[in-house]
């Protein structure tokens, strides 16, 4: 199977930056009224971004292990700020920004692991 290479890597912050939408979306819907018209196409716009989704993640894992893959879920978290912070002009903390900062360090250690030698 496919190791993580930079397109690799590129492939698999889309996906999940792709699914973080889904948030975005969900957020939206709540300010209308339920069943409303702009409700129902802020639902409809989950459905497509988790149907994107669901094939984006189906073509990363052909490529990478869902070991290393689904470490990228975890950048999840980082989008929902960048979206609370831009789209929706939430207030940041530093705690925010630290959590933040703590899971890309996460992500970028374990990426880095070696698998154990067998042998070892």
């Amino acid at each position: 199977m496919g190791a993580l290479s930079v397109k690799n890597v590129l492939f698999l912050c889309f996906a999940v930056a792709v699914y973080s939408a889904s948030g975005l979306f969900t957020k939206l819907a709540s300010r209308y009224d339920f069943l409303s018209f702009p409700y129902l196409l802020c639902l409809g716009g989950v459905v497509l971004v988790l149907g994107t989704y669901a094939i984006l993640w189906q073509m990363a894992l052909k490529k990478v292990p869902l070991n290393k893959a689904y470490l990228f879920r975890s950048l999840g978290l980082v989008y929902g700020l960048a979206i609370a912070y831009f789209v929706f002009q939430e207030t940041i903390t530093w705690g925010n920004l630290l959590g933040g900062g703590i899971v890309i360090g996460g992500l970028l250690v374990l990426m880095g692991e070696k698998t154990a030698d067998k042998n070892a």
